[in-house]
Parts: C-alpha cells; structure tokens; sequence
C-alpha cells in the first residue's frame, strides 16, 4: 500500500515540529516537508502533488479562505487540513468538481460526503 504524502505549512515552527514528530510514528504516512507559509514552495517539481497539505492557520486571520483556495486550486486531488494552535479543532476541505445539469445531480452534490 503506497504511503499517503503530507505536506505540513506553519506559521509556529514549535507546532509544526510536534506534528510532524506525531505523523511520522504512523506507517501509512509519509511527512514530505514543513515549510514556513501558506504556499508549496516555487522550488518544488512541477508534478508534485501532496494527498494532505496540513494548513497552520493561527496567524492568517480572514486570509485563511484565500489561503485555503489558493491551495486547493494549485494542489486539487489534496485535502487542505486547517488547524489553528489556540483550539482543538480541525477543518478539512477538498475539491470536488462535478457537472450538474439536472436538479439530482445538483441534489446529490449537496449529500455527498
């Protein structure tokens, strides 16, 4: 089974380091690189594509949606996990493209996990 690649952009490098320490006991996945940001690095190979990019987002603020967007636009088979250092919780988003030209399909889109 192919190990699932994680990217890991921080903003605390203390919390990016402890998470990195956690994901990396766990056989499945593969810590790829932490870089200080909202953005993969211009350096990295036109084709590399991370399945999860872990978003510290403690100091974005209300550019967190566009950070978020920016990511799921450049890198759209990866999930985009959020978390913030002062909570405990995380916010998951993918993209999901789909065509819809009938009202089930629009209907099935809203169900859809």
């Amino acid at each position: 089974m192919a190990r699932r690649q994680v990217l890991i952009l921080y903003q605390a490098s203390l919390l990016a380091q402890g998470i990195e320490s956690l994901l990396r006991k766990e056989k499945s996945l593969e810590v790829v690189g932490l870089q200080l940001g909202k953005r993969v690095a211009e350096t990295q190979d036109a084709n590399f594509e991370p399945d999860a990019i872990i978003l510290d987002t403690s100091d974005l603020g209300g550019r967190a949606g566009v950070s978020i967007l920016n990511l799921l636009h450049e890198h759209p088979k990866a999930k985009v996990i959020c978390m913030n250092a002062e909570d405990d919780r995380l916010e998951v988003y993918r993209k999901d493209e789909r065509i819809a030209t009938r009202r089930e399909e629009l209907v099935d889109a809203i169900r859809s996990n």
